[in-house]
């Protein structure tokens, strides 16, 4: 953002290039990557240039900028945490920052990660002989208390089974675990592929059942 004594101040658009008045512009917080900790501060034309309107049929850079069907390095809101984020990255052209959940939610990985780290891969995808996983640091995972169970390389439907009955088993003895991506070809095609535990954490009484559980303490005492 520029200014110059006695004029309005200017800002030049992220996306086009353009520098205008700040009161053209839209202002964004930007994140290259979901797990960056703080965001870069972008302006975008509020009204796209004639070469976006023309070839994009966008009325502004901002939605230019969010157009997904002919470009990889576009920006989507995450449903769950509302940040503005890159959907691909952009520092090593390839890694994916979207999640898909099964209720068809676009979330970030941060947040993917966060749930995982928290509820552990779901049993019933297992059934499924899915291994969505994602990649994640062996560091991180021990320090939170995780313990590596085996890992294996993973190429065919016969494979992944093996894998997903290991953590179907995993989960019987009261652990959550996660799957871990460890070294994949390029479309996750095949690769090795961990698997972690953790012992399942305490379920939370809910503030009803909390309830529940006093008026029947205080029936017994009467």
């Amino acid at each position: 953002m520029t200014r110059s004594k006695g004029k309005l101040p200017r800002a030049v658009c992220f996306c086009c290039g353009d520098e205008k008045p700040l009161r053209d512009m839209i202002r964004r917080k930007a994140y290259d990557s979901p797990f960056d900790k703080a965001p870069q501060i972008i302006y975008l034309c509020k009204h796209a240039t004639r070469l976006n309107r023309v070839y994009r049929h966008r009325e502004s850079c901002l939605e230019y900028m969010e157009d997904t069907s002919f470009a990889d390095f576009r920006y989507w809101a995450c449903k769950r945490c509302g940040r503005w984020i890159c959907c691909q990255n952009p520092r090593n052209g390839w890694h994916n920052h979207v999640h898909i959940t099964d209720e068809g939610e676009e979330i970030c990985l941060a947040c993917y990660e966060a749930e995982l780290m928290a509820e552990g891969y779901p049993r019933e995808a297992l059934e499924r002989g899915q291994l969505r996983g994602m990649f994640l640091n062996d560091h991180d995972l021990r320090d939170k208390g995780w313990e590596r169970v085996e890992g294996r390389f993973v190429s065919d439907a016969e494979s992944a089974k093996a894998l997903c009955d290991e953590g179907i088993k995993q989960i019987d003895k009261g652990y959550i675990v996660v799957i871990c991506w460890e070294r994949m070809a390029v479309g996750l095609s095949e690769g090795h592929v961990a698997l972690w535990r953790k012992p399942k954490p305490a379920e939370a009484v809910t503030e009803t059942e909390a309830e529940a559980i006093l008026r029947d303490q205080g029936k017994k005492e009467v």
